[in-house]
């Protein structure tokens, strides 16, 4: 079986955010940049949107640089994009109704439409900049911001018939005149009327059972694009057809002073001074199929499967995973994988030709494997490298082998469709769960002697998912609900449900920690079990309770995740908190409000025991947060001080890695004064170079005494601070 790996990294600037290790207390994205949807340009560059990132190409550097929250936006999911050149300002609308106007040297966000109490769409769908001001299309009319202002001075809203409320979705200036496509139509107004009576606006008098998608001007004339196919010109207040395509217009744009039409693989032009019906081709594009916008002198197009594209054809796409659009993250054997494979409860039989990306070394990368598709899972069993599929059973990518009915001990599912291997873990065996199959659990021995348990034993035929305790004991989740527990050593089972204290038997994530603790998350909560491998009947279950009180009590936690320190991350509804293992302490709560994540839904995370950082899937992508912690240590380990020495203007954290297992963790000055002590989770704790009083340290030389509760393992390092 032949094996193909593919670098996506075509054009990438060299930033510190891609660098092997990030700072402690630091974020990375890890946005996918092949689904370009928009594109504006400066003299200087050229700005492409995607699906949930943005990013920029230096025109003579010949670089890209993403621009995110982590470089001061304040949201994700662009909507809407606009440069002027007159202004030199970046106008970027998001769905969450949000607005950013990017200056020279500064970022100021209009988050009015955004703070509204009212729930509806908030989208922006379209900018236009003009004489000073933004004007911004929204389901609640005409937004208008003053660049001079840096505010909202006008809502153009109650403009439909009788002062009715309307929404409007895409947005022209021609001729000092104002056209909007809103939700009764086209309606148009003079810059120099008071556009907020909406007796100034005039409804063009066209058929209302239309639907109408673009508009553009060229040579002072205004196009719009008409269901989709016909190509029309606004005369007065009637529609004169230019053209009728064969396939959908996606956009519509000035090029090169005359009218571009862009279709799904071609780019055409028209000449308003030329007979009605003679577009010219400007260029057909053997590749792209999914053209969403261009550049206004056709120089670059976005597609949305090969990203940016030059002239030429060339992507400019930075460093990222294959998609966003992803059902599993997982961290093994070093690396992060990201899966795009089916779901096992919507697998409906089809096949996909995707590979999967893997980040590692601060950079990620695309492999196929050429006949094995729907890959959802990964694993690491005696060094060699195990995925999974929804239909084709397992690869092993060490040996180039495939492992299904002929030669393995798995098994066809009831409906003999295929091997649908729900979720691989790996311990003291490989263990694979297989779906809609009459022998859901199988693992394989160290003698490659595969062993299979029946579903009258497991207690369903549809796993979903599973996790494996360091004595060997396999939580499954069953899609009926519920957990079942079953240790092979001692050929037990428990079931758990919520007569068993789950909150709901709707499971929706597991994870079991260095503690050999098991904490479940559920569509009503998350529950604490204090052994995870040991399963008799009498372990009760815990709530996770901080400051008196359950949280997330009759919650939804979505995913739950643990780091070497034993601290739970818990994604909830609206936000991800990290508590202490007993509940005492809460170390963080993070929101798309106070922090980087470009979203509050979170679908998964995954833990780098490496270097402490956490991978968070978000319904808008993926994104990491290094924390203070890393795999526990048996006792101190090549234990490295970073940055050290520290220099004037750094305002990070102090990293402190390879200590043994949550050591306590002394700072003092070289006279032996105590400055701070500090607590490690698992092998690594931080310090934020600053004394019990909160205030900074001075200049100087620091030194670090770490050991273990009782001293039998210790450490001395030094620190050298330059302020």
């Amino acid at each position: 079986m032949k094996k193909w790996i593919i670098s996506i990294v075509l054009i990438m600037a060299c930033i510190s955010l891609q660098a092997q290790n990030i700072g402690i207390g630091s974020w990375r994205t890890h946005f996918s940049y092949h689904n370009a949807r928009l594109i504006t340009t400066s003299p200087t560059k050229v700005y492409c949107a995607v699906e949930n990132g943005l990013f920029s190409f230096d025109l003579s550097e010949k670089s890209t640089n993403k621009i995110t929250k982590i470089s001061g936006l304040s949201g994700a999911g662009v909507s809407a994009l606009q440069y002027n050149q007159e202004s030199n300002v970046l106008a970027i609308g998001y769905e969450s109704g949000l607005i950013d106007l990017v200056f020279e040297n500064d970022i100021v966000s209009i988050r009015d439409i955004y703070s509204l109490r009212e729930e509806f769409d908030k989208t922006i769908f379209d900018l236009d900049i003009y004489d000073g001001m933004v004007y911004a299309a929204s389901n609640i009319g005409v937004i208008v911001i003053s660049l001079e202002e840096q505010g909202i001075v006008d809502n153009f809203r109650s403009i439909g018939a009788n002062a009715a409320d309307i929404s409007v979705f895409e947005l022209l200036i021609s001729n000092q005149s104002l056209y909007a496509i809103t939700g009764d139509g086209i309606q148009v107004g003079s810059l120099s009327d008071n556009l907020l009576d909406f007796n100034n606006w005039t409804p063009l008098d066209l058929d209302p059972t239309m639907e109408y998608q673009h508009l553009s001007a060229a040579e002072n004339q205004v196009f719009v694009s008409v269901d989709k196919l016909n190509l029309a010109q606004i005369a007065g207040d009637t529609l004169q057809s230019i053209a009728f395509l064969d396939e959908p217009i996606k956009k519509l744009k000035t090029l090169n002073d005359k009218l571009g039409i862009l279709l799904g693989s071609e780019l055409l032009s028209f000449d308003p001074a030329s007979n009605v019906g003679d577009l010219v081709s400007v260029k057909v594009l053997g590749n792209a199929q999914d053209l969403n916008d261009f550049a206004k002198d056709g120089s670059w197009l976005a597609d949305g499967s090969l990203g940016l594209l030059d002239v030429n054809e060339t992507p400019v796409v930075p460093n990222g995973p294959l998609s966003d659009n992803i059902t599993n993250i997982k961290w093994v054997g070093g690396k992060v994988y990201a899966f795009f494979g089916p779901e096992p409860e919507t697998f409906a039989g089809d096949y996909d030709s995707l590979g999967y990306s893997s980040f590692t070394n601060g950079s990620w990368d695309y492999t196929q494997i050429d006949g094995f598709y729907n890959i959802v899972d990964a694993e690491l069993y005696r060094e060699k490298l195990y995925f999974a599929s929804m239909g084709q059973g397992l690869y092993n990518a060490t040996d180039d082998m495939l492992l299904d009915e002929t030669n393995s001990g798995l098994s066809r599912d009831i409906g003999n469709s295929g091997i649908l291997i729900s979720a691989l873990e790996s311990n003291g065996f490989l263990w694979a769960t297989s779906y809609n199959n009459e022998k859901p659990l199988l693992l394989l021995d160290s003698e490659d002697t595969w062993f299979s348990y029946d579903h009258s034993l497991i207690g369903t035929t549809t796993p979903t998912d599973l996790d494996i305790s360091p004595g060997e004991t396999a939580w499954v989740t069953k899609e009926q609900g519920g957990i079942t527990l079953f240790n092979t050593e001692e050929t037990t089972v428990r079931f758990l449900s919520e007569t068993d204290g789950l909150p709901s038997n709707l499971i929706h994530d597991v994870e079991l920690d260095v503690n050999d603790e098991a904490w479940v998350a559920t569509s009503a909560g998350i529950v604490n079990f204090s052994e995870a491998t040991f399963i008799s009947n009498d372990i009760p279950s815990g709530e996770l309770v901080y400051d008196e009180a359950t949280v997330y009590n009759e919650l939804p936690v979505a995913a739950v995740s643990s780091d070497g320190g034993g601290r739970v991350w818990v994604a909830g509804e609206n936000d991800l908190a990290v508590y202490s293992n007993n509940g005492l302490d809460r170390y963080f709560l993070f929101n798309e409000t106070n922090s980087p994540l470009p979203s509050n839904v979170i679908l998964d995370m995954t833990y780098n025991p490496d270097n402490g950082e956490v991978f968070i899937l978000t319904d808008r992508g993926l994104i990491s947060y290094r924390s203070n912690s890393s795999a526990p240590n048996p006792s101190h380990q090549n234990v490295s001080i970073f940055p050290n020495p520290v220099r004037p203007g750094y305002s990070g954290q102090i990293g402190i890695k390879g200590v043994v297992a949550n050591a306590d963790i002394k700072i003092t000055d070289v006279n032996g004064k105590l400055i701070r002590q500090i607590e490690a989770y698992g092998g690594s704790g931080s310090w934020n170079l600053r004394d019990y009083n909160n205030a900074r340290v001075r200049s100087g030389v620091y030194l670090v005494f770490s050991s273990n509760s009782d001293g039998s393992e210790t450490y001395v390092g030094k620190i050298a601070v330059v302020n």
